[in-house]
């Protein structure tokens, strides 16, 4: 399983794939973003078992330095599974 974070090609609203295997997301880049970002992932916790929890921790890190460090409104965030 190999997992994606990436800003290119993001629309700007959440875009679930119909296999539930991928996620589009914008957030605004405020505090609450790593928040908003794995409340937002809890749909694709079933097909990342067992490492979901992985999953979460480093997107969370990487929304953080984003807000911390980045200089923008908002943060787009894709993340996909492929068996």
């Amino acid at each position: 399983m190999s997992f994606t974070l990436s800003d290119e090609g993001v629309s700007p609203t959440e875009r679930p794939s119909s296999k539930m295997n991928a996620m589009t997301l914008q957030i605004e880049s405020n505090l609450n973003a790593p928040s908003v970002t794995r409340s937002r992932l809890q749909g694709l916790k079933p097909r990342l078992e067992p490492r979901f929890d992985d999953v979460i921790l480093v997107v969370s890190e990487l929304v953080s330095n984003s807000v911390r460090h980045g200089r923008r409104d908002s943060i787009d965030v894709k993340i996909s599974s492929t068996d």
